[in-house]
């Protein structure tokens, strides 16, 4: 029976069976924990985090606007926002509780779609900083030690995924002539793409497919 109201669904990938998880009604771009057994989400101006055994939601922080988040395997959460009534989309990171708010990028432009590395040190981003407003020129970013730009192109770049073993990266681009999914180096070298008409890549646990 489908749920009263918008909802959070899922399914086994071996089965067609699709189950509303209950606590998430009017959830939107949810992300796992790493041991999957809590999901991350946003409702209005919050982020949300919730644990798939049945458990209420927990209300973490305001997110105004907010983009996408992302689930660090140091039990940290990253997520883009505005913070400040019409101030930019920075990043944000805070323990999964809540605790130890604090902004992690500043600057004019939209940041979006964070996705931490699969050892935690690093977290890739897209970005129009170079050209605040531009929607033909996001560019992907990789905050570790220092911030670095690894594309350089008018084109746009988008929907990041790290492989499992933090050596490559699945983005979306229209570098192509239309959008389809590209992989890369995690430096930004060895660009190719992989199939048009794609969106939102995902890595299987092995690194084998996408």
């Amino acid at each position: 029976m489908p749920p009263s109201k918008p909802a959070l669904l899922r399914r086994a990938v071996a089965s067609f069976e699709v189950r509303a998880i209950p606590g998430s009604e009017s959830a939107f771009n949810p992300f796992y924990s790493p041991d999957g057994r809590s999901i991350g989400f946003f409702v209005g101006a919050q982020v949300c985090v919730l644990e798939l055994t049945g458990s209420s939601r927990r209300w973490l922080a305001q997110a105004l606007g907010c983009a996408a988040g992302n689930w660090g395997g140091d039990g940290e959460i990253v997520f883009s926002s505005i913070r400040v009534k019409n101030g930019p989309f920075d990043l944000y990171r805070m323990r999964a509780d809540g605790s130890r708010l604090r902004r992690i990028t500043s600057g004019k432009g939209f940041e979006r779609y964070p996705r931490w590395s699969p050892d935690g040190k690093r977290i890739a981003y897209v970005s129009d900083r170079t050209k605040p407003g531009a929607a033909t020129a996001y560019e992907v970013y990789v905050l570790g030690t220092a911030l670095r730009r690894i594309t350089q192109d008018r084109f746009v770049d988008d929907q990041l995924s790290w492989s499992p073993n933090g050596a490559k990266l699945a983005f979306v681009s229209n570098r192509g002539g239309k959008f389809g999914i590209w992989v890369m180096n995690a430096n930004g070298s060895g660009k190719r793409l992989l199939t048009v008409d794609g969106a939102v890549p995902a890595w299987s646990p092995d690194g084998r497919k996408l």
